[in-house]
């Protein structure tokens, strides 16, 4: 499973292992191209207007 992270203008490509909620999505994401976009997900209000699930 695959998730793009949108923000501010730039795309991250992750790896999603699991996604039980919207809510715990955050804990089971891993970066697949930077850590930067593992902080930019941490710091995201609301996940599903961050990530567009492709799967």
């Amino acid at each position: 499973m695959e998730g793009i992270l949108k923000h501010k203008s730039k795309r991250y490509c992750f790896l999603v292992s699991r996604l039980d909620s919207r809510e715990s999505a955050l804990n089971v994401i891993t970066p697949k191209t930077t850590p930067i976009a593992c902080k930019i997900a941490a710091v995201a209000p609301k996940l599903s207007e961050c990530v567009m699930r492709k799967w």
